[in-house]
């Protein structure tokens, strides 16, 4: 079990994997991360202003959050509660607590979908079940054209895990035809930033997918073997992993 505050101390989160274990704080981090994007429940969750920042050494990471004790009382109460709660139960547990003014608490519910995962050389490549449905349904929406868009995931190098959770949808300045796809960029520099700002940085890119007609296979075409190459000169000396998927 994984419980913290957001960096103000307003929110409280608690991940709980299964009693299992089938799904595991990394997956349940990279869904949570991925809810962020898109539940506006969650909105401003991570945002820090310039005015909370409190600089208090030399170091890298100069800079900490002035939180209110009430607040931090109110929330660890919340938390024994969630934590008791949590070993109580077999199955995963994901949500955010957020007292209101009032005095009220809300509660947001947070998904804990299974994921898929491939070794991949020495990297393991974990898939949310959720986003593998999603983007089937997309190529499905969009046949007989293909589609596709950018790949997002959260890395982690200690245990050299790459947790793909989430999707951009192609730009409208894309180019969908029935055997051919070129992802636009209209919109999707800020879109980036605007990902990386809500999820203080977490969630990041990791590569491109597309699909592939009805009757062809999800075997690289030459034009999908110079996009990965595009990829690799992208994050040549980077140290992270990059994907390219085809959905067929």
């Amino acid at each position: 079990v994984s419980l913290f505050f957001n960096p103000s101390a307003s929110d409280l989160v608690m991940l709980a994997e299964d009693s299992k274990r089938a799904h595991s704080l990394l997956d349940l981090e990279a869904s949570y991360y991925a809810e962020i994007t898109s539940n506006d429940a969650l909105a401003g969750h991570l945002d820090v202003s310039d005015e909370t920042g409190v600089p208090f050494g030399n170091g890298c990471r100069e800079v900490t959050a002035r939180i209110s004790p009430d607040n931090v009382a109110i929330l660890g109460g919340l938390a024994v509660q969630g934590l008791r709660s949590a070993s109580a139960s077999s199955a995963a547990v994901a949500k955010v607590w957020r007292p209101m003014p009032d005095g009220a608490v809300r509660i947001v519910e947070l998904p804990t979908p299974s994921f898929r995962s491939e070794r991949l050389g020495d990297w393991d490549v974990r898939w949310s079940d959720n986003l593998v449905t999603r983007l089937s349904a997309q190529r499905c929406a969009d046949l007989p054209n293909e589609t596709g868009g950018i790949l997002l995931g959260l890395v982690d190098f200690e245990r050299r895990q790459l947790c793909v959770s989430d999707a951009i949808d192609p730009p409208p300045d894309s180019v969908k035809k029935p055997h051919y796809f070129e992802r636009g960029k209209t919109g999707l520099e800020a879109r980036l930033k605007g990902i990386g700002q809500a999820t203080a940085g977490q969630l990041r890119y990791v590569g491109e997918w597309h699909s592939h007609p009805d009757g062809c296979a999800a075997n690289p075409s030459d034009d999908d073997d110079a996009l990965f190459a595009a990829l690799a000169t992208l994050f040549r000396g980077t140290g992270e992993p990059y994907l390219m998927s085809i959905v067929s």
